[in-house]
């Protein structure tokens, strides 16, 4: 089996492959099932912390894990052999 090199910008045949195509979906998953499951958890005690401390502030803490995810993201990608595609996973988690 030939291991095509993935070149970013162009079109890659071999990411069209059921198989790649059901990782992917599977892997999004589990990302999106983290993020939405914090989210259902942490949002009513978010809320309550805004009543006392001020939205302002706890919006500004919420988006700093946006940011930090969002960091993370490009990392992965920018660094592909130092950085595993499952750190991901810790960036959904802080999101």
């Amino acid at each position: 089996m030939t291991i095509l090199p993935v070149t970013i910008g162009e079109s890659n045949p071999q990411c069209n492959t059921a198989a790649v195509q059901k990782n992917v979906a599977a892997f999004n998953l589990v990302l999106s099932a983290l993020a939405g499951g914090l989210s259902a958890f942490t949002a009513p005690k978010l809320g309550s912390l805004s009543d006392r401390y001020g939205r302002t502030r706890l919006i500004v803490i919420a988006s700093c894990g946006g940011l930090l995810n969002e960091t993370i993201t490009i990392l992965a990608a920018k660094f592909p052999d130092v950085i595993d595609y499952r750190v991901l996973v810790l960036g959904s988690f802080f999101e």
